[in-house]
């Protein structure tokens, strides 16, 4: 019995020592801020908007941890439009997240969507911010499409409010003009739904990475509404002629914390073919 006790006492003990260190190797990766590039080349691109650059930031959550680095970052990259794809904002970080807005929007025009955590806001808080945002002059996208004109050409921007919402709303409805879309939506589970109206490029986040990733396999382990070993938790994903791009986020305001995943600042750069 007694030897039985040491055994157990050794075990809680490397157990303590493997969670401390996982502990601190993520707060570490935390605080580090990667920046992920992607040249795309989507169909249907007018030829003017070749070398156009967006800054995708997604699931900032409030989290202030990378707000420097992360500002540093999009103004080295002179980004021609700034594109927050939802969760921007936890009911405790509103200012926090108001500041890096108007922070941004002295950058390049940003262009803003709903994601689920937002949806989670009180009412007076969910208007401070959506009026914050358009105050800083953020473009809000609540099932609304825009039109982005660059060196005499022009594309449609379509922002879909998170299915948290329920509006009801139909993508079909808000993707029916000619020529180049762009579709910024919180949720990279609906993919086929964006493949099925024919969005050309749809940038998306809300899967955290998968939260853990697995080293050597490049996975991530969970993701909400996609279950486990999720296939949609970061990277570009093509199908017929829909380009998919999930960020993995920024923000890690609520445990577990993220763990061999980083928060990502992603820059697209639009190619014509």
């Amino acid at each position: 019995m007694k030897k039985l006790l040491w055994i157990l006492l050794i075990f809680l003990l490397c157990a303590l020592l493997a969670a401390s260190t996982l502990l601190m190797l993520a707060g570490k990766q935390n605080a580090h801020l990667q920046e992920t590039d992607y040249i795309l080349s989507p169909d249907a691109l007018p030829a003017e908007f070749d070398g156009f650059v967006i800054a995708q930031i997604s699931d900032y959550h409030g989290d202030d941890a990378c707000r420097t680095q992360l500002l540093d970052a999009v103004r080295r990259r002179d980004p021609d439009i700034i594109a927050i794809t939802g969760d921007i904002a936890d009911p405790d970080y509103i200012d926090e997240s108001l500041t890096l807005a108007r922070a941004l929007a002295d950058i390049a025009p940003v262009y803003y969507v709903t994601g689920n955590h937002e949806a989670k806001l009180e009412e007076e808080d969910f208007e401070r911010l959506i009026s914050g945002l358009s105050d800083a002059g953020v473009t809000v996208l609540r099932d609304e499409s825009a039109v982005i004109e660059y060196q005499g050409a022009s594309i449609h921007v379509v922002g879909v409010d998170d299915p948290a919402f329920r509006t009801g709303a139909q993508l079909q409805d808000l993707c029916t003009a000619d020529g180049f879309t762009l579709l910024l939506s919180h949720r990279p589970e609906y993919f086929e739904r964006y493949v099925s109206v024919g969005v050309q490029l749809a940038l998306t986040g809300h899967a955290h990475g998968g939260q853990f990733r697995i080293p050597g396999i490049g996975r991530g382990l969970y993701a909400p509404g996609q279950g486990l070993l999720p296939n949609y938790t970061q990277g570009v994903h093509t199908e017929k002629r829909t380009i998919m791009v999930v960020s993995r986020g920024i923000g890690n305001t609520y445990f577990p914390p993220r763990l061999f995943n980083p928060p990502e600042l992603v820059c697209v750069t639009l190619r014509c073919e």
